[in-house]
């Protein structure tokens, strides 16, 4: 699987994070790893190898690891 991720300029205050292209993906990853009601968490970014999400409704956040992947990054902002 190679998941893409937006490339953020230099002066943005969240370039140390990543943020994936598709966050379906995520989704399917956080799933296969242990995730109850996805329909609750909200994809925030991705981080040293892991997703983070926030619960819609108590605002905590939970990560789960990515395995088994090759890294790719693109350029631009997602319409």
């Amino acid at each position: 699987m190679i998941i893409e991720y937006k490339v953020l300029p230099p002066n943005e205050i969240f370039k140390d994070i990543q943020i994936r292209k598709n966050k379906k993906e995520a989704y399917e990853n956080a799933i296969l790893r242990g995730m109850r009601h996805p329909d609750n968490w909200i994809y925030m970014y991705s981080k040293d190898n892991k997703d983070y999400f926030k619960n819609s409704f108590s605002r905590k956040y939970i990560s789960y690891p990515q395995f088994g992947f090759y890294k790719k990054t693109y350029k631009g902002r997602s319409r």
